[in-house]
């Protein structure tokens, strides 16, 4: 009869092995324990007598911590040297799982997890760990940590509350430890791709509000700083007293002038040009010098003090610099051309605005590369990407890289579009002998409304260019706090310039009460009169009659159009050919 002993016993327990001999003992030779091990190796021990008759037999089994599995077979010899089997006990090294229950996201945004929790639990034989560590580890450079979980019953847990900035993903796994001191691994090591925090920019309502006076103070800022630039570089061009000068024509009384061989108001003089050259260079000067400052400052930041959130700063500034300076030497190229006949440096300054647009993506792929070495910049903007011959550019830098090569294409060309349909429309005005005075306003206006147009696109494209930046990419979080801040700096920026270029109008009623025009003679009496009118001021001779001609000649020295029967030029005298060509407003006839 068994009297103790535990009822599954494995190779971890200590425990006794009893059993009572009811009758028959006396006939007993021996007692003993055949333990047979997985590599069928074996071994016999005897087992102890006690009590009063020596019936009872007992044997205290002890762990097992060098096999994986055993039996233990009880058997007895009785005086005849028969052999027989009291029992047989299967014993085993306890297996013993510990399994992740509920784990986390493979990818979790700290900007919206500030902390998760990790929970493991072991099923069965519990009874025989001692305690279950963590052992993680994170990517930025921080060594192997270990951990003691936190338990209830069979249950074991941890919670990740506290992260570098620089951390972008955790290895991590689980090992219980048994009262013997072996180690059960998990069994994997779980990986958790972690998207770092962006820098707080949590804002309150004072600061929200003084985000918006800001804004717009650096808009209407830049919009008053543009006009008055411009404005004042481009006057002496819309002095309209000084044109009246010119034809010979007082304030008070319209004095007539012969005819000249191009009555228009005449481009800026040498000096003047020297003079507004010079300022111009000045200005580029300060530009260039400014962005070159800080692309500079940005570098060293970069490479020697490691400190790249100000190395992007310098970055962004140098950018700015850059597109301001773009936005004036394209307004400054634009009224050249207008003021200079037949300017001939237009590709040249064609050529230097696209190497500072060169520049101005150079600063860009400048910021990216820079915020590359800042963890949630990389995870966030420059992580997902396409991967050409080895070549990894982000997604991001692309899609920002295509929005401003079209928009710089489009934005110039549209400008220097617009510049020369204006041009078309003055030279045919001049072919056809239109008002003078009445040309000169309308270049001052066309002027005027190209430069305010490259200002309004100018700000459009810094603010398009910002805002892809920021949706281009997981920089969601400060789409509320980008849009604010660029759609009111859009706002104030063009509303200066609509309202004071309105305000800045020039009214002389004096002049827009003149008719200038061209003179001739009358042939009946000889006098002056204007080529505009239909009779003669002096005899009332009726001058003119019919329609103009819808052909001509075309002077082969000036290239501008004759009567078709006319043998000399009448503009420059040159004797003509017998080549006709169709007079057509809105096309642009160049000029030697």
């Amino acid at each position: 009869m068994k009297q103790s002993g535990l009822l599954s016993p494995t190779l971890y327990d200590d425990w006794t092995w009893s059993y009572i001999f009811t009758s028959g003992f006396g006939h007993l030779r021996n007692v003993w324990v055949r333990m047979i091990y997985e590599d069928n190796s074996s071994v016999d021990y005897l087992v102890n007598r006690s009590g009063t008759d020596y019936h009872i037999f007992n044997y205290t089994v002890s762990h097992d911590l060098v096999h994986t599995s055993a039996v233990y077979k009880f058997m007895f010899r009785n005086d005849m040297g028969n052999i027989t089997t009291i029992e047989e006990i299967a014993l085993k090294r306890p297996n013993i799982y510990i399994t992740e229950i509920g784990s986390p996201d493979s990818i979790i945004d700290l900007s919206d997890t500030k902390s998760f929790t990790v929970n493991f639990e072991i099923e069965e034989y519990n009874e025989y760990i001692d305690y279950v560590y963590l052992e993680y580890t994170f990517d930025a450079g921080i060594g192997t940590n270990r951990v003691n979980l936190s338990s209830t019953t069979s249950s074991y847990n941890y919670t990740f509350d506290s992260f570098s900035p620089e951390v972008t993903s955790l290895t991590y796994s689980a090992v219980a430890v048994d009262i013997y001191g072996y180690e059960i691994q998990l069994g994997y090591g779980r990986i958790i791709d972690l998207i770092p925090e962006l820098p707080t920019w949590e804002m309150s309502s004072e600061a929200q509000i003084f985000l918006v006076i800001l804004s717009l103070i650096i808009g209407v800022t830049f919009g008053l700083v543009y006009h008055t630039e411009m404005n004042r570089r481009s006057s002496k061009g819309a002095n309209y007293e000084k044109s009246l000068n010119i034809f010979g024509i007082k304030k008070d009384k319209l004095v007539k002038v012969d005819q000249t061989p191009d009555a228009s108001v005449p481009p800026l003089d040498e000096n003047e040009q020297k003079v507004i050259e010079k300022k111009n260079k000045i200005v580029i000067s300060v530009f260039i010098s400014v962005a070159g400052i800080l692309g500079l400052f940005g570098l060293l930041s970069y490479l020697l003090l490691n400190s790249i959130t100000t190395a992007m700063l310098f970055f962004i500034g140098a950018f700015l610099s850059t597109i301001t300076l773009w936005i004036f030497l394209t307004a400054r190229t634009v009224e050249k051309i207008f003021r200079t006949p037949n300017y001939a440096s237009v590709s040249r300054d064609k050529l230097f605005l696209m190497l500072i647009s060169i520049f101005i993506y150079i600063f860009i792929v400048a910021i990216f590369l820079a915020g590359n070495s800042l963890a949630w910049w990389r995870v966030r903007v420059n992580e997902l990407s396409y991967n050409i011959a080895g070549f990894v550019i982000p997604k991001a830098l692309t899609t920002v890289t295509m929005t401003f090569l079209t928009s710089i294409f489009l934005l110039t060309a549209s400008t220097f579009k617009d510049v020369a349909e204006k041009l078309d429309e003055l030279e045919i005005a001049q072919v056809f002998n239109e008002n003078p005075l009445n040309i000169a306003k309308t270049r001052e206006a066309a002027i005027s409304s190209s430069i305010r147009t490259i200002g309004k696109k100018g700000v459009i494209f810094v603010v398009i260019i910002s805002l892809v930046i920021v949706f281009a990419s997981d920089l969601n979080a400060y789409a509320n706090q980008g849009i604010l801040i660029m759609i009111l700096f859009l706002i104030g920026a063009l509303a200066t310039l609509v309202l004071v270029s309105q305000l800045s109008k020039e009214k002389i009623s004096v002049v827009d009460d003149i008719v200038l025009d061209h003179i001739i003679l009358c042939p009946q009496c000889k006098s002056k009169t204007a080529l505009g009118g239909n009779y003669c001021e002096s005899c009332g001779k009726k001058l003119l009659s019919g329609q103009r001609y819808t052909s001509g000649i075309i002077c082969s020295e000036c290239e501008r159009i004759n009567a078709q029967k006319s043998e000399f030029c009448r503009y420059c005298g040159t004797t003509l050919e017998l080549e006709t060509k169709p007079i057509i407003k809105g096309k642009r006839k160049k000029k030697r």
